[in-house]
Parts: structure tokens; C-alpha cells; sequence
């Protein structure tokens, strides 16, 4: 029976490697789980191999040490299997202590008399020991049969109670395990505790049974997690469960261990030895660079899967031992492809915004360009009362729907981090004379009384960006006069500090207005979001000057501070610094204040007869206009419609100044510009001004980074164009303008451009083009309610509408969609001009599919389109 022992000797090594392993494996593991497991292996142990090496003992004193070795192994086993029970079973606290106190003691009892030499009488047959029952040691085997009895009592009890505590399917089916396996230990028993009582030889099969239990039990607690939640149990599930990839290299940048989520991405089988570049599409030197770096910090990159289906974002750091060497790198990527469309969408998003924005710019600011240019030829030539004063009032409403679309504009480059803070050096008392100058008439117009306080301590000039803090401070001016009925509006600019080369400025603006709800104080920062809309519903404003405001402070290194009282007012308060240009003191702001506080002048202009200016727009009224607002200062510029007209004229003549329109057909500015450039045609003298309602984020800047030397921004304001005037003509070649003189009524023709209709060309009747469907209304506000303006303009579209429409069906056919929307952008500007709405419409549809290249659309739409035009036009031609 020596295979017995052998087998004894080999089960028992196993036991003790369970219990070991164990134990080291989770020794992060809470609880002491682990130690009863460890005890439960190494007692088997004991119990199994000093039982087994009897069978291969010849000196039977020794095999009676060996017994006392193994019989402490028996107990200390029986105990453990006691402590873990009652610690799984979720019994009550004094049970448990009182079970395994009693445990114990039943322990101790039964080795005491159960080790005893008398117990067993050693023999030895065919080279194996073993033995057989003593009869002086009938009371001992009792006592260990009352114990053994005892213990398997307590874990069945302890068993059922730990079955009606937990629901869980896997600690029931461990039950099971744990009841098979003490069951199987109690048969193993029999052959080495019972048979001897029955005069037979022992076979030492007991520790095989012991042996199966803590194997049952291990398997339990690694596998199934049956007793704890723990690193040890959950590792490699979480490792395997969560969408995330998780990839192991070993020194030599090659993969050793992949979870689930990367596994199931890879290309092939059999990752063991790959690289990074199996799963991402990233050169080998790249790679090779991020390993490099992660030895330094954790890498985190964006890759794209080897197919570019999938966007990941991965982070690479190297895991370094004791010796601080790098001994493995982990390398984390989560997949981020939506997240990627949903960036790449909101970009589209906004350059679609911003596209929208230069559209709307341009389509807007041009009849306004026409409205306020022609109103301001009114206000310095009529003397009528009545129509000077109606004309204030379309300068008024022109400028404030300016200023809401220059809020849009502000905010939209605020918002696309493209607002720039300019330093510049400013004098300060002009600079606060502009703002009280702007503010007043307004307040006056409500009855307000508008307070200026301000030290005269201040620096006479400094340096900082004026038109920024000039915008901040009339926006919160703007917003005090706006919602003030009655009181007065304050504004306070005082010395906060300074140092020898900075002050800090304190600007306050009070007023005895409606004042702000606490719970709205939140919302004042936030766009387009309008305070007590149901008490302010007549006040006009888009909600985005106090944002405008607070992003603006805040590039320029301030803060807003508000304290209201809802009905009573508010104060709006910041602290600016400034640089120092010239710290000599203002002086006496009150006095300068009197002296100009309410005198009303225009712009000074100025007389320049002798200066060349050509101007280059493809649109009649902005000629018109711009050539007027030069005739205030006895200008005669050369019109050109087109770039290929201003290069011809360029070629013939020498100009002062260009102002070239940028959004024209064909060549447009900026081509312009550079053939003007390339043929040399531009002579040093001559500047170049970018003259577009093209106002959109960033727009300003491409025109200056294109070879401009300056931009006006349509509607043109005289003060501008004066100022532009003044600085880019030739000293000499212009003086101050001492009278005003009216100029000649009509504006000089550009070629291409049409001319002002004959008295021999007659007129329609306005009656007959709306029952053609043409928006008169529309039309004449087009053309400054000019009606004769506005019959030239319905000739020249009967005229041009036939080619135009000829050119469209020629473009769609040979798919020529560049001139096919140059061409339909003509017609969609031309059809708005005269009020011919539906064409204008059908045009604008069929100009953004040319954008976004929807060819189907234009072949489905284009002849609905060409079968409009030329019916009107036919229609127009027999009036």
C-alpha cells in the first residue's frame, strides 16, 4: 500500500501550494479569508504527508513522533473548518465566538488524548507501515469520534444557515461542494479511523479527503468569488469586462497581454510579439517616440484604427520597478469616434455660422450701406425742418440696427477666440469726451440726467486698447440709459493705483433704473438672455451685450462687479490697467466737459479736387453712394465694376487710392489684388483699400494679410471714409473744407454700370409690376425710394435677364458649376434689387447647392429657374 503514502505525500504538496498561493495572491484581499484558507491548506498538508511518510518508516518510535505531527494537522484542520464556517455563515457575533471557543477546546481535548502512544500499535507488512487499534486507547478514539462527530455537526448547521442567508446561485452551488467534499473527507476517514476499531489494518486515506476539501474550497474562492468582493476574485473580470482596451508591452515595445476589448479589435490572432502599429494607424518611428516619452510622463494621444473607421484616444505610460527601470508599459484607448463626428460636426457648424454671418453681413450691411449713405447726402444738403427731421430719425434706427448686427459679429468672434486686444496710445480726454459725447443726447432724449465724474489726476495719454474700453463702457452706459425711466445715469472714472509705469483705472456706471432680481443675477452674463422680458418687452437689444462685456474685461485682465436692488438701480463697477504714456494730469475734465456738451457739429470734411481715387464695386448703388460721399469732399473718382475694368483702369492711370470691393463676380478683391500685384500695376503711392460689407470674424485680418493696406467697412460712415482720406492722401492734397457746398446731384456712371435713365425713357407702372408679382415695396427701398433710380434698374434686369438665364442653361449642361454660381449669385442680387422675390429665391436655393455641390438639385431645379426669369423678363419688356 505504498501507492497510498506516495499519494498522501503528493496531494499533500498540493494542498499547501493551494493554501500558499492563496494567500500571497490576494493579499490585498479585506477580511481574513485568506488566512483560514492558508491554515486550511497547510494542516492538509501536514495531516496528508506525515501520515504518508509512516508508510516508508521502519523505526516505529519515530512513527509515533510523526503520528503526533499529523494528528495537529488533523485538529488545526477541523478547527479552521470550524472559524471559516461560522465566519461565511452570517451568524450573530456570540454564536460564533462561543462555537469556536468551543472549537478549540474540543480541539485541544481530543489531541491530547488522541496523540497518545497507546491509541495505535504500529505494524509493518511488505515493506509499508501501518497499524491497528490498541485496546488501551478505546477511550482516546471515543473522544476523537465525539469530536470529529461534533465538528460536522456544527458546519451542517452553520452550512443550512449560511444557505437561508444568501440567495446568491454561486455560493449555493459552493454550499454544495463544501457538503460533498466534508462528506467525502467523512468516507476517506474510515479506512484509517474506523477500520482499526474493527481489528483491521489502517489505510491512511483520511488526509486524501482533507486534501479534496481544500481543494474544493480554493477552487471556491478564486473561481466562483464566493466569499468576498476583492482585487483578487474581480481583476480579471473588470480587466476582461470594461469597453476599454488595455494592452500590456514588454521592454521591446512588443505585446505581451491584451484584455477582451483590444483582443476583439485586432486584425489577427496570435498578438503575442506585435506592435503598437496592429492596432493603430501610426508610423514605427512614431510609435517608437511615444514609448520614448511615456519612460517621462504619460503619453496621450489621438489614433485612428489601422482601416480609419474608429478614433481612439490613447494614453501610454511606462511601469518602472524598485530599481526605477522600466520593466512594462500599459497602454489604455478608449474609443472616442463619436465623440470625434460630434467635434467635427459642431466645427462644420460653425464655419457654416460664420459662413451664414459674411452672407447676412454682406446682404445687409449693402442696402443699409445705400439707406445711410444717401441719408447722410440729406442731412447736409436739406433745410427743410420737417425732412431733416425725419431723416435723424432713419440715421437713429440705420445706426441701431447697425450696432445689433455688430453685436452678433462681436460676439461671434469672442466665441471663435479671434477678438484680438490692440494696444494703442490714446489721449484720454478725447477718449472719455467720445463716450459722454455718445451717451448724452441719449439721455437727454429720456429726461435723464447725465452725471460725469471724473479725476482729473488722470494721465493726459495712455496706452491700451481704446476701442475695447471705450465698447465696455458704452455697453454698460447704453444698458443704464436703456433701462432708466427716470433719474439720472452716473458715470465715474477714477485713479484705483498705479506705479511708474502702470494705473489701474476704476470705471463705475450707476443708475436709478428698474435694478436686478436676485434670482436673475445668474443670467445677466449668459447670451442672448433678456432680464424681466414681460416688464422689458419694449426695450429693444439682442441679450448679448453684458456677455459682449464680461468677455471682453476678461481678455483685457478685469473683472464686472454688480450690486442692484431690484426697483431702485444698479452700479456696474471694473478695474482696468493701463499703461502710461504721458503721466501728466488731465486736468479739469468738468471744463472741457461744458465747453463741448452739446454742441453739435458734423464732421469736418475735407477739399481734395486734385486726389485720384478709383473705386471698384460690381453693385450701382454702392457706387452711387460712395461716389457722393466723395463728392462732399470735391472728389471725382474713376467707378469701375469689376477687377478686369480696375486693372485696365490701373493700367492706364495713377491712383491715390483704390478702394476695391471684395465680393464681386468673376475676380473677385483678392484675385484683384494679386494679378494688380504680379503686373507690377500697383505704384508705390498708390494704397489699397479692402471697401466690403464683408464684416465676419477673422474678415478684417484676411484683408490685411491679402496686401491691403487698410479696410472700410460698408455702410461707409463719412467720418470714416474722411478719416481714411486724411491719412492715405498725399499732404498737400487736400485742405480743410471751410463751407458746405452742395454737390452735384448725380452720380458719375462706372463702366458697365448703367447710367441714370433720359427724360425720353419714360417709366412703368408700378401697378402693373405687381400684378407681375414683383414686391414694388421691396424694390424701391432697394433703390432709396427713387423711382426713377428704379425704373433704370427694372430696364437693365429686362435686359441682362435673358443672357443671364442663356448662361445658366449653358453652364448646367457642361457642368461648369464655378460660373454656374457666380452667375446665379448675379441673378439672385439683380432679382432683389427690383423686388422680383420669387426668382430671387429660386436663385439663392440653387446658389447654396452649387456650394455644397448638390448637382442633383441644379438639374432638377435649374430650367424652373431659367422658364422664371425669361417669362418675367418678357412680361417686363411689353409694359
Amino acid at each position: 500500500m505504498w501507492i497510498t503514502s506516495c499519494l498522501l505525500l503528493i496531494i499533500g504538496t498540493i494542498a499547501a501550494v493551494c493554501g500558499a498561493s492563496f494567500y500571497i495572491r490576494n493579499r490585498e484581499a479585506a477580511g481574513r479569508i485568506r488566512l483560514y484558507i492558508f491554515s486550511y491548506g497547510i494542516s492538509a498538508a501536514i495531516w496528508c504527508i506525515f501520515f504518508g511518510c509512516i508508510g516508508f518508516c521502519e523505526d516505529f518510535e519515530m512513527c509515533y513522533i510523526l503520528r503526533k505531527i499529523a494528528d495537529i494537522g488533523v485538529d488545526v484542520f477541523l478547527i479552521t473548518e470550524t472559524f471559516l464556517v461560522t465566519h461565511i455563515s452570517g451568524a450573530g457575533k456570540k454564536p460564533v465566538r462561543a462555537f469556536r471557543l468551543l472549537s478549540v477546546i474540543a480541539g485541544a481535548v481530543d489531541y491530547y488524548f488522541f496523540s497518545q502512544n497507546n491509541v495505535s500499535s504500529f505494524v509493518r507488512s511488505n515493506g509499508w507501515t501501518s497499524w491497528t487499534a490498541n485496546p488501551d486507547g478505546a477511550f482516546a478514539r471515543n473522544v476523537h469520534t465525539v469530536y470529529i462527530a461534533f465538528t460536522f455537526l456544527v458546519l451542517f448547521s452553520f452550512g443550512i444557515l449560511w444557505l437561508r442567508n444568501n440567495k446568491a446561485k454561486r455560493l449555493r452551488n459552493f454550499l454544495r461542494f463544501v457538503f460533498i467534499a466534508n462528506f467525502t473527507m467523512l468516507l476517506f476517514t474510515l479506512p484509517d479511523t474506523f477500520f482499526p476499531a474493527l481489528g483491521l489494518t489502517a489505510i491512511p486515506t483520511s488526509g486524501i479527503g482533507a486534501a479534496v476539501c481544500v481543494i474544493v474550497i480554493w477552487y471556491g474562492a478564486t473561481q466562483l468569488s464566493s466569499f468576498d468582493l476583492r482585487m483578487g476574485n474581480i481583476r480579471d473580470r473588470v480587466f476582461d469586462f470594461i469597453e476599454t482596451g488595455v494592452i500590456v508591452f514588454d521592454t521591446d515595445h512588443r505585446i505581451a497581454v491584451v484584455n477582451r476589448f483590444a483582443d476583439t479589435l485586432a486584425k489577427k490572432e496570435g498578438l503575442g510579439g506585435c506592435s503598437l502599429t496592429e492596432f493603430f494607424d501610426v508610423a514605427e518611428d512614431s510609435a517608437d517616440e511615444m514609448f520614448v516619452r511615456s519612460g517621462k510622463e504619460i503619453v496621450s494621444e489621438r489614433l485612428w484604427s489601422t482601416d480609419h473607421s474608429k478614433a481612439y484616444s490613447v494614453r501610454l505610460n511606462a511601469v518602472k520597478d524598485s530599481f526605477d527601470e522600466i520593466f512594462c508599459y500599459i497602454c489604455v484607448f478608449v474609443d472616442v469616434t463619436e465623440e470625434v463626428k460630434a467635434v467635427s460636426k459642431y466645427e462644420i457648424a460653425s464655419h457654416a455660422k460664420s459662413r451664414f454671418l459674411a452672407q447676412m453681413s454682406h446682404e445687409i450691411r449693402t442696402p443699409i450701406n445705400a439707406v445711410l449713405g444717401m441719408n447722410e447726402m440729406i442731412l447736409r444738403e436739406s433745410e427743410d425742418e420737417n425732412i431733416l427731421s425725419y431723416s435723424e430719425s432713419i440715421g437713429s434706427a440705420g445706426n441701431t440696427l447697425l450696432s445689433l448686427i455688430n453685436s452678433i459679429l462681436d460676439f461671434s468672434k469672442i466665441e471663435d477666440g479671434k477678438m484680438e486686444i490692440i494696444t494703442v496710445r490714446y489721449d484720454t480726454a478725447s477718449f472719455i469726451n467720445d463716450l459722454v459725447n455718445s451717451i448724452v443726447q441719449r439721455a437727454d432724449s429720456k429726461g435723464l440726467r447725465f452725471v460725469v465724474n471724473v479725476d482729473g489726476s488722470l494721465p493726459c495719454s495712455l496706452i491700451g486698447d481704446n476701442v475695447r474700453f471705450s465698447q465696455v463702457i458704452m455697453n454698460l452706459l447704453t444698458n443704464a440709459v436703456k433701462y432708466t425711466e427716470k433719474g439720472s445715469v452716473t458715470l465715474e472714472i477714477s485713479e484705483e493705483s498705479r506705479d511708474s509705469k502702470d494705473i489701474s483705472i476704476r470705471v463705475s456706471v450707476k443708475d436709478t433704473g428698474i435694478g436686478i432680481r436676485e434670482e436673475d443675477r445668474d443670467k445677466l452674463f449668459e447670451s442672448f438672455e433678456r432680464l424681466d422680458e414681460v416688464r422689458n418687452h419694449g426695450i429693444e437689444g439682442t441679450g448679448l451685450g453684458m456677455s459682449i462685456v464680461t468677455n471682453l474685461l476678461d481678455l483685457m485682465g478685469s473683472k464686472l462687479r454688480v450690486e442692484s436692488t431690484y426697483g431702485k438701480g444698479s452700479e456696474f463697477s471694473f478695474v482696468i490697467k493701463q499703461q502710461i504714456a504721458d503721466d501728466t494730469p488731465m486736468g479739469d475734465y468738468e471744463k472741457r466737459l461744458k465747453e463741448s456738451a452739446h454742441h453739435e457739429k458734423r464732421d469736418a470734411l475735407i477739399e481734395a479736387p486734385a486726389a485720384r481715387i478709383l473705386l471698384v464695386d460690381d453693385n450701382d448703388m454702392n457706387l452711387k453712394v460712395a461716389s457722393n460721399l466723395l463728392k462732399l469732399c470735391k472728389i471725382k473718382p474713376d467707378l469701375a465694376a469689376s477687377g478686369e475694368e480696375a486693372i485696365e483702369y490701373m493700367r492706364k492711370h495713377e491712383y491715390d487710392i483704390v478702394f476695391l470691393d471684395h465680393m464681386m463676380p468673376g475676380m473677385d478683391g483678392i484675385e484683384t489684388l494679386k494679378r494688380l500685384t504680379e503686373e507690377a500695376l500697383i505704384p508705390e503711392h498708390t494704397v489699397m483699400i479692402a471697401l466690403t460689407a464683408n464684416a465676419v470674424v477673422g474678415a478684417r485680418e484676411n484683408y490685411l494679410s491679402a496686401g491691403f493696406r487698410d479696410y472700410l467697412s460698408k455702410p461707409i460712415e463719412v467720418k470714416e471714409l474722411v478719416k481714411e482720406l486724411r491719412e492715405y492722401l498725399p499732404r498737400g492734397a487736400y485742405k480743410e473744407a471751410e463751407a458746405k457746398e452742395k454737390p452735384a446731384p448725380e452720380a458719375p456712371a462706372a463702366s458697365g454700370a448703367g447710367s441714370a435713365p433720359s427724360e425720353e425713357q419714360g417709366g412703368f407702372d408700378l401697378t402693373k409690376l405687381s400684378a407681375l408679382g414683383i414686391d414694388v415695396e421691396t424694390g424701391m427701398q432697394y433703390c432709396m425710394d427713387d423711382e426713377t433710380f428704379y425704373h433704370e434698374m427694372i430696364r437693365e434686369f429686362v435686359s441682362s435677364s435673358i443672357e443671364t438665364a442663356n448662361a445658366l442653361e449653358k453652364f448646367c449642361k457642361a457642368e461648369n458649376w464655378k460660373d454656374y454660381r457666380i452667375t446665379v449669385h448675379a441673378l439672385k442680387s439683380n432679382a432683389r434689387s427690383v423686388g422680383a422675390v420669387d426668382i430671387a429665391e429660386q436663385a439663392l436655393a440653387l446658389e447654396t447647392a452649387a456650394k455644397e455641390n448638390d448637382t442633383e438639385f441644379i438639374k432638377a431645379k435649374n430650367s424652373s429657374l431659367i422658364s422664371s426669369c425669361k417669362a418675367l423678363a418678357e412680361a417686363l419688356g411689353k409694359i
